[in-house]
């Protein structure tokens, strides 16, 4: 993993706990794109203390004549697009833990070099949450009961994934970053099949010969296309809009998820 794509934040010993909305999957652009539930999460995101997101790739439609999106379709073009995505972000900037592309928005890169994620990122000046591949974040904040201003330490790794044709292969395939590095949470979007599993393993303690048992999560996160489209024509199941939700506990390390309807 690249050095650049290893996050630190601080958020501050003050906070007791913290929410953190997962977003991928937007779609701008597309036709079937629900623009009310994507400005709805953002506005609660923005009007709620100490609640975050990691962004995790097709924000934004970008069809192309040779995609397997219909370019006649879309309702903005790539550059109205990517305005419409600074101005829905520009709210909640500062609350962007991670900034991410999809295939969606590599579609671009891959006919013109150019990444339009990083340029997003230096328009809202956020570049330091950038990313261009899998991610790692260590999120630190809080004050433990001992007294300690060290906080709790929380790890998140994520990419905006792969594959998933089913929700079982979809969880399969999240569930894989697990044999990549140890982590605390990890978040995959691209399926559009969202999902929440925990996943235990047991780690080496070298220092007395035992072992410990590891408790992680796995989560998908939603889309915000309804039925119809590419997807309604290849005749596939209209998939939930459901929101995954991670709460983040700040005096003991503590991790509690949930899904929206």
């Amino acid at each position: 993993m690249k050095k650049e794509n290893i996050k630190k934040v601080y958020l501050g010993e003050d906070l007791k706990s913290i929410t953190i909305i997962p977003i991928s999957d937007m779609h701008i652009g597309d036709p079937n794109c629900n623009m009310k539930l994507i400005k709805d999460i953002l506005k609660t995101i923005a009007e709620t203390p100490n609640m975050y997101t990691i962004i995790n790739g097709d924000m934004c439609n970008m069809a192309l004549k040779n995609s397997k999106s219909d370019v006649y379709e879309d309702k903005l073009n790539p550059e109205q697009q990517i305005d419409k995505l600074c101005e829905l972000l520009y709210p909640i900037k500062d609350k962007i833990l991670v900034l991410g592309s999809g295939n969606h928005e590599d579609r671009i890169e891959k006919e013109t070099g150019v990444n339009i994620i990083k340029y997003v990122a230096y328009r809202l000046g956020i570049i330091d949450a950038y990313v261009d591949n899998m991610w790692y974040l260590f999120l630190r904040f809080g004050k433990q009961h001992s007294g300690t201003t060290r906080g709790v330490t929380y790890t998140i790794t994520g990419y905006h994934g792969a594959g998933g044709s089913s929700v079982g292969a979809s969880v399969n395939k999240v569930q894989q970053m697990t044999s990549i590095v140890p982590a605390d949470i990890y978040v995959m979007g691209h399926t559009h099949k969202a999902s929440i599993t925990p996943h235990t393993v047991y780690e080496v303690n070298y220092g007395n010969s035992s072992l410990k048992k590891k408790d992680s999560i796995c989560v998908v996160t939603n889309s915000f296309v309804e039925p119809g489209g590419y997807g309604e024509k290849k005749g596939y199941q209209p998939l939930s809009t459901a929101q995954t939700v991670i709460e983040l506990d700040g005096t003991k390390h503590k991790i509690k998820t949930m899904m929206e309807i």
